[in-house]
């Protein structure tokens, strides 16, 4: 079989679909089962490549030499840094039309799962070139959209960011599959397996999980979250909406310069206004902290804290009072109830300090802040 052959003349065509999915969510969700029938249907019915990686049957046993054993979280790290290499290697492989070469350094069980994961599912071809450390794409890998699922718990965004830097690396396309499944569930799934996760994991991993968020991360807005075991027809269609979505809209890449954005990290650095403004940041931060901490309402406490006080002192005034904000809190000074206090104004002098011509925004955070302890103390006289 002529399987490079076959790929550059794909790649001659027109550019290969390629993805990534992410297949997330607790032990004993049904990710597996899910991931098998996803991989079935989607060959019958969009005659796309699709492999299946899961990452229990590719690591653990290439790592213990105890079947009771359990590696350690720096050892899990280390395990999932490497299958994310050989994946590198295939992807290049395809990208290129070439044959897939295995990484220079690597467990070698672990890497024979990974070739057999792929030769199980007619990515690479069972007759390569192993002596010499090369093994040929098929057919179906180089002449097909081509979609990997990967299927792992996934708990934690900085596992799934990893996946979304190698989609980003090579502009593949990419996606994120959530399984919610109710603890009770994969606790009782959980114990009728022939090896079971000890329910304590599951119970941790529950409490720590971090969801796909694509309201906060802008990286993960390919994401979809599908109920276990019951996957609806609406569901369905999203599903296929989304894959279909990450095939067509590959991330693209952009190469950072890194020696201009070290240049800019230094005029940050260097820069008055940039150290007034991360003092600031740092100061707001620790008031807030204390006023979350001595349980009073978050205004009132930081208007005591300290954040006025360090105002003042790295934005003095020329005027004989060195804070502008108590100045201004003096002119607008309501001394009867007939009187209510006028609106705070902020005076062209606190908002442009000697010498510069912007201001942070936590400045003018605690401007506001300022305004509403000056409102806080006359509502007390008054009252």
């Amino acid at each position: 079989m002529k399987a490079g052959e076959d790929a550059r003349g794909a790649r001659s065509e027109k550019p290969k679909k390629l993805g990534l999915c992410v297949l997330c969510g607790l032990p004993a969700a049904g990710k597996s089962t899910f991931a098998r029938a996803l991989s079935h249907r989607l060959r019958q019915e969009s005659s796309w490549a699709v492999g299946v990686v899961a990452y229990d049957d590719v690591m653990p046993d290439a790592f213990l030499e105890e079947a009771s054993a359990r590696p350690l979280p720096s050892q899990w790290k280390s395990l999932r840094q490497e299958l994310l290499k050989y994946l590198e290697y295939f992807f290049l492989a395809v990208i290129n039309g070439c044959q897939m070469s295995a990484p220079p350094s690597r467990t070698e069980a672990m890497w024979e799962d990974f070739l057999t994961c792929l030769k199980d599912q007619d990515l690479i071809s069972s007759s390569a070139l192993e002596a010499q450390s090369h093994y040929l794409l098929t057919k179906t890998a180089v002449s097909r959209p081509l979609l990997l699922i990967l299927d792992d718990n996934f708990y934690y965004q900085s596992m799934r960011y990893e996946v979304y830097q190698l989609a980003r690396k090579y502009s593949l396309g990419f996606c994120q599959l959530f399984l919610e499944c109710s603890l009770e569930t994969c606790l009782q799934r959980n114990g009728q397996r022939p090896l079971p996760v000890p329910a304590e994991t599951i119970h941790l991993m529950g409490s720590k999980i971090e969801k796909p968020n694509p309201e906060k991360n802008a990286w993960e807005h390919n994401s979809l979250t599908i109920q276990s075991p019951a996957c609806t027809s609406e569901a369905r269609l999203k599903l296929t909406d989304l894959l279909l979505t990450a095939l067509e809209n590959p991330i693209k890449y952009v190469e950072e310069n890194v020696e201009q954005k070290e240049t800019d990290r230094i005029i940050c650095s260097t820069n008055i206004l940039h150290q007034a403004d991360q003092t600031l940041r740092r100061i707001v931060s620790q008031t807030m902290k204390e006023a979350k901490g001595s349980g009073r309402a978050g205004s009132a406490a930081m208007a005591h804290g300290p954040s006025r006080s360090a105002a003042c002192g790295i934005f003095p005034d020329r005027g004989t009072n060195p804070c502008p904000l108590h100045r201004q809190a003096t002119l607008n000074h309501c001394a009867t109830r007939e009187a209510p206090c006028p609106p705070f104004v902020f005076s062209s002098r606190m908002l442009s300090p000697p010498g510069i011509l912007c201001v942070p925004p936590t400045y003018l955070f605690l401007v506001c802040l300022s305004s509403l302890e000056f409102r806080l103390h006359e509502g007390r006289a008054l009252g």
